[in-house]
């Protein structure tokens, strides 16, 4: 069970990381629309090309290692008997289970 404390700060946390990860999605999405544009031309310029892929593929990592990151953040707000009942495989099973019986 979350203190309202938690809940509160998840919450903070989940929409400063969805904001993150919309931002670079957006950068992903203009940098592909780029990359496309290049390689449409009749004269593809392969340098220009390479260049826009290691920033779309730049940003794809970003965009990974971000979340990552906000998972971490998000896991420093649980007690340790929360964050293992999260890893616990077994657990987790348990935790399906009772949900989809209390619906």
């Amino acid at each position: 069970q979350l203190s309202s404390e938690q809940r509160s700060k998840l919450e903070s946390l989940k929409a400063a990381a969805e904001g993150r990860q919309r931002e670079l999605q957006e950068k992903i999405d203009e940098a592909e629309k780029e990359v496309w544009t290049l390689t449409g031309s009749d004269q593809p310029d392969i340098q220009k090309i390479l260049e826009k892929v290691k920033v779309s593929e730049g940003l794809i990592t970003d965009k990974r290692l971000g979340f990552i990151k906000a998972v971490g953040e998000a896991a420093t707000v649980l007690t340790p008997e929360q964050r293992e009942l999260l890893t616990s495989p077994q657990d987790k099973d348990e935790t399906a289970d009772s949900a989809s019986h209390s619906h």
